[in-house]
């Protein structure tokens, strides 16, 4: 019924990427079910007012805390404790070691890592399930004890970002337990090659961005969320000062959910 993304999920199958085991204990068909449902809120949210999107995406936004100290963001995308962010926040320094203790299945027992939701609630990182570096986006898995009902937002029309230029949008993240939003403004500006570097010094671009400028930020906002406006959720904050520009850039929001729907169906065909 959804096939919107299918060129992205193609696409994925190009670019490097870890997969880890399924978390322990779980209805791989159910996850599954509930992480699809999540994509397809981009076909039938189209009845939420901005303003309770909005506030659906605020209440959402979770912060990643490293042994008690604010490390980056993320958003959730069920009650059960599976959220996105950026790749790099959970991947890269001291945050490696959060998967360290079994490399096979992204587990550790002695996880320091932990997000914070908006009522106050804290639960560990349990489980890495899928990362595209090359895309910065990952799928994480942290322990909480919901029934696994997807949540829902509307997100922004793919086409309609790629046009935008010089669109106001706000950045949100969320810092020692309280949400923060910056003003924003869409560049697009697409003549910066962006360039990430790996652990072992190799190089790769990232293809599916888009730019901000008019925003000042700074470590720790990484996984924070781009949203319109109009209440629509547009895509995860990667890094900033491209080249000295002061431009920040944007991970795409439909590329993150064709890695969803991906592992959607890594679930079902090893369930």
């Amino acid at each position: 019924m959804v096939t919107y993304f299918k060129d992205f999920e193609e696409g994925l199958l190009d670019n490097e990427q870890t997969l880890h085991d399924k978390p322990r204990d779980i209805n791989s068909n159910q996850v599954a079910d509930a992480l699809e449902e999540f994509v397809n809120n981009y076909y039938w949210s189209k009845d939420l007012t901005g303003h309770e999107s909005l506030q659906k995406i605020e209440n959402a936004v979770v912060e990643l805390a490293v042994q008690g100290q604010h490390s980056s963001n993320g958003v959730l995308m069920t009650d059960s404790g599976y959220f996105l962010t950026a790749s790099h926040c959970v991947d890269m320094g001291r945050d490696r070691e959060l998967f360290s203790a079994n490399k096979e299945t992204g587990y550790s027992s002695r996880s320091p890592f932990r997000i914070h939701l908006n009522d106050g609630s804290s639960y560990a990182v349990e489980h890495l399930c899928w990362a595209d570096p090359s895309e910065d986006v990952a799928i994480v898995k942290a322990n909480m004890p919901g029934s696994g009902n997807p949540f829902r937002y509307s997100f922004i029309n793919p086409g309609d970002l790629d046009l935008l230029k010089d669109a106001p949008a706000s950045h949100l993240s969320r810092w020692d337990g309280k949400l923060h939003t910056r003003r924003a403004r869409i560049n697009n500006n697409q003549e910066y090659r962006i360039t990430m570097v790996r652990n072992d010094g190799s190089t790769f671009q990232i293809k599916n961005y888009f730019t901000l400028d008019h925003v000042k930020g700074c470590p720790g906002d990484s996984g924070g969320l781009i949203v319109s406006p109009h209440g629509r959720l547009m895509g995860l904050l990667s890094g900033g000062s491209l080249e000295g520009s002061g431009l920040m850039l944007g991970v795409k929001v439909e590329w993150a959910l064709g890695l969803v729907r991906k592992y959607a169906q890594h679930l079902r065909s090893n369930a």
